[in-house]
């Protein structure tokens, strides 16, 4: 008679390792070593966490899209820059005039005049202070957008780490529900063999039938939940969805499990405070700042020198052209302008409140967040030996039970009992580790560094 199978430590261990020892993220293409080129007869695509983080860096639509952003917002500034600097055009005109009076003003003959211009013109902004503001204003708001992209970035490679180990962990509980199957036909043909031998009734046979029907329906519902994880898992890489893909999980012995390094991880407290959402808020308090200066600067007044080199004529290519040319300066001053640069430096100064409060609320949530993770990353590991300690106990259960059932002293309601404790037992091992693999990323965003945080 086959004996009931206990829980699987190669099975478990490999998801383990998964959320304990995942690689790195780092810059550049994907490497040989991190994706294992698919071969003519599977034409599946093995990737490994640090080679789909990579991908989704590197193709994801949106990833894409705030990186176009970032670059406007850098040809933004050299648009407003170009107020800075001088200015050149050649400008060349052709006119026919007919006045209807005479030159002189009297009844005469009308008046009539052929000009032709051709000139080079340019101007040099001495002192425009506005121009000078809104190009550093220009510089501040590329240097947010580069901010933004990163956490922006930061927030696509937390999902897709996320959705990785969703993925695996649902091929994991594929695979359970499977053992428990096999568990069931064992039971099933207990059952029978035991009514042939006269020591069980025809219920417990369908006990066993009942048991072994349910979990054929949870296999068929566990096989659609990873396959949907894997359609979302192909969208944010930009993948076709019929593309065959498999993840790869590094090989590591039960013994080897390792603490999670609390003590280093609590070193980084100070990356906390330097996420790019911080130095974005940052930034538009500097930038509410310099709008505040620049409403006053209004005041000022501006300088411009202007002038124009070319030639005069009839008509063009007449042979009769006059060198002319022309310089001067201009300077304007506000004088009287309804009040406006009063109300603009009002707002200007609302303004930079209101970015100092929400730069301090900010910086608070983002300390909240740091310790409330690393306090989720140490109980969830503690939370593996326990439900590694409950797997153990849970089949001990099962095999007491089924040694009864044998045996003829009991109804096999213990070992069905026994059966679904161990499916329990076997499914919440396998949810805590991936509940520690998911508050491993979840610290790694709080300080800004899944790549790297995942990686020790």
């Amino acid at each position: 008679m086959k004996k009931f199978s206990r829980f699987h430590p190669v099975l478990f261990t490999v998801f383990l390792c998964v959320a304990l020892s995942a690689e790195s993220l780092e810059e550049g293409a994907i490497g040989v070593e991190d994706t294992v080129e698919p071969t003519e007869a599977t034409e599946t695509l093995e990737l490994t966490l640090k080679a789909a983080l990579a991908l989704i860096r590197d193709q994801n639509p949106l990833v894409m899209f705030n990186r176009e952003r970032v670059q406007q917002a850098l040809e933004q500034t050299f648009v407003d820059r170009s107020n800075l600097l001088p200015r050149v055009s050649l400008d060349a005109a052709q006119q026919r005039r007919r006045s209807a009076r005479s030159f002189t003003g009297g009844t005469g003959s009308a008046f009539r005049a052929d000009t032709f211009d051709i000139a080079l013109e340019g101007s040099i902004p001495l002192l425009e202070t506005q121009a000078y503001a809104r190009y550093r204003l220009a510089e501040l708001a590329y240097l947010i957008e580069q901010r933004d992209f990163e956490a922006a970035l930061e927030d696509f490679l937390e999902l897709g780490a996320n959705i990785y180990f969703t993925h695996v962990r649902d091929l994991g509980r594929v695979d359970l529900i499977r053992s428990n199957i096999e568990r069931d036909e064992q039971l099933l043909q207990l059952a029978r063999d035991q009514v042939e031998a006269g020591v069980a009734t025809r219920i417990d046979v369908t006990r066993a039938e009942v048991q072994r029907a349910r979990s054929e329906r949870q296999f068929i519902e566990s096989k659609t939940v990873a396959e949907n994880s894997l359609l979302r898992l192909k969208a944010l890489l930009d993948f076709d969805l019929d593309k065959e893909i498999s993840l790869v999980n590094p090989w590591v012995d039960e013994s080897q499990r390792r603490d999670p390094s609390l003590a280093a991880f609590e070193e980084m407290q100070g990356r906390a405070l330097t996420r790019p959402e911080l130095v974005a808020a940052e930034l538009n308090l500097d930038q509410a700042r310099l709008a505040r200066r620049a409403a006053g600067w209004q005041r000022l007044p501006t300088v411009e020198l202007f002038g124009s080199y070319g030639y005069e004529s009839g008509r063009i290519f007449d042979g009769d052209e006059s060198r002319g040319w022309l310089i001067g300066i201009r300077a304007s001053l506000p004088i009287f302008e309804g009040f406006r640069i009063q109300s603009e430096k009002r707002q200007a100064d609302a303004a930079v409140r209101a970015n100092e409060y929400l730069e301090r609320d900010l910086r608070n949530n983002l300390l909240r967040e740091y310790r409330t993770t690393l306090n989720e990353v140490e109980s969830r590991y503690k939370q593996i030996e326990v439900a590694l300690k409950e797997l153990e106990l849970a089949s001990d259960e099962v095999e007491l039970a089924r040694q009864r059932f044998a045996e003829g002293v009991a109804d096999n309601r213990e070992l069905i009992d026994g059966q679904q404790n161990l499916a329990n037992a076997e499914d919440g091992y396998l949810e805590a580790i991936f509940l520690y693999g998911l508050s491993r990323v979840a610290f790694a965003r709080a300080v800004g560094a899944v790549g790297e945080v995942l990686k020790q």
